[in-house]
């Protein structure tokens, strides 16, 4: 049986999803729209990932060259937009107001709007429609069983070659998800198949661990390059990363062990088929 061009399908989405949250960021800097549209982008990317084995075409240096650039100005915004998230229930928790702390996220977050904007506004907004016309191009070559099963067959290597990565966690972040959104983009119940779940949870874990290692970085900066030593929040905030740090180890373990499950099950199932 035919499937429909499911890598068409997906990017005319993301598409919408991009063009709409661009068009809410050019009125005003919304911290959904910003995470909504970096979320769009990387299923962007990770459809042109998926594009270049499926059908052996070469692509024209940096695609998405301007796209990427306005997703690392989008990320400044969005990386204070988490930091000021994760220190909220530490105030309530701690008993500390961390007042210097959350003055010196305030005033980067606003400087960070200020860059948002402006990368929104040199946006290219015909990038990603000249990417859609050479999908479309390339449509009859998407649309059949064959490209779908070569799809499951890319899945399970990378999969297994996610194993490599175990020792770097920011990259297995990144590596898995691209797999999941290669996953979502199965049609019919192949996700299931293909673990979705223990993916979308694995991936959730190690982003957590990546926003808590975000505000780390951040605090250490601010306590160590501009914070008194005098001020009584200088020692309240080293307590308070010692501490964190301490949970965000045990975060990356409980999602490490979680991937070496999964991985464990891939290599088993590719075993039970290479014997049948």
């Amino acid at each position: 049986m035919d499937y429909p061009a499911f890598i068409v399908n997906h990017w005319q989405d993301e598409q919408k999803v991009f063009r709409k949250n661009l068009e809410i960021l050019k009125d005003h800097p919304d911290r959904n729209a910003v995470h909504d549209i970096r979320v769009a982008i990387k299923k962007l990317r990770a459809i042109l990932e998926l594009y270049i084995p499926l059908t052996g075409e070469k692509l024209w240096e940096n695609p998405l060259k301007e796209t990427e650039t306005l997703f690392k100005v989008l990320g400044r915004q969005r990386d204070i937009d988490i930091c000021l998230e994760i220190l909220k229930p530490l105030v309530i928790e701690s008993g500390f107001t961390f007042h210097e702390l959350s003055s010196f996220f305030e005033s980067m977050l606003k400087k960070a709007r200020q860059w948002t904007s402006v990368a929104v506004r040199k946006q290219d907004e015909n990038e990603i429609g000249r990417i859609k016309v050479l999908l479309k191009g390339e449509e009859s070559s998407l649309t059949n069983e064959d490209a779908v099963r070569k799809t499951m067959t890319i899945i399970t290597g990378q999969l297994l070659q996610s194993r490599q990565l175990l020792k770097f966690p920011h990259q297995l972040r990144q590596h898995l998800k691209k797999i999941l959104y290669w996953v979502r983009m199965l049609p019919g119940e192949l996700p299931v198949i293909f673990h979705e779940k223990e993916l979308h949870e694995i991936t959730d874990d190690l982003g957590l661990w990546q926003d808590n290692e975000i505000f780390l970085a951040r605090s250490r900066h601010f306590r160590k390059d501009y914070l008194p030593k005098t001020y009584d929040e200088y020692g309240q905030l080293r307590i308070l990363e010692t501490e964190s740090k301490k949970q965000n180890r045990l975060l990356l373990n409980k999602a490490l062990r979680k991937t070496r499950k999964l991985l464990k099950t891939v290599a088993l199932n590719e075993k039970e088929k290479a014997l049948s």
